[in-house]
C-alpha cells in the first residue's frame, strides 16, 4: 500500500517572491485630462462621444437636460475644447468611446 504524506514538506513549496507595484507605464494625456473630470463628467463625456443628444443622455442618465448642458460645458472647458463634435473626436482618438 503506497504511503500519501500527509503534510506537504516547506521544502517542497516554491520560495515567497516579494511582489513589488509595477513600473509605471508613461500616462497618455488623455488620461491626466480625464482625471481632471469628475464621475458624472466622465459618464456626461462618454454618451455624447458615442453620439447621444442632450435629450437622450438625460433620460438615460436621469438627469435634466439643462443638467446635462452644464456638464458638456464643464467638459469642454476642462479639456479645451469647443464643441460637442470636437469632444466627440477626442474622445475617438483617446479611444475612450
Amino acid at each position: 500500500m503506497a504511503r500519501t504524506p500527509s503534510a506537504i514538506s516547506p521544502c517542497a513549496l516554491p520560495k515567497k517572491v516579494p511582489i513589488s507595484s509595477p513600473t509605471p507605464i508613461s500616462a497618455r494625456p488623455e488620461d491626466a485630462e480625464l482625471d481632471q473630470l469628475n464621475p458624472r463628467e466622465k459618464e456626461v463625456l462618454g454618451q455624447i462621444a458615442r453620439g447621444y443628444t442632450y435629450k437622450q443622455v438625460a433620460r438615460r442618465l436621469s438627469i435634466s437636460i439643462k443638467t446635462v448642458e452644464t456638464h458638456v460645458s464643464a467638459v469642454l472647458r476642462k479639456l479645451q475644447l469647443s464643441s460637442r463634435h470636437e469632444l466627440a473626436r477626442w474622445a475617438s482618438d483617446g479611444r475612450i468611446v
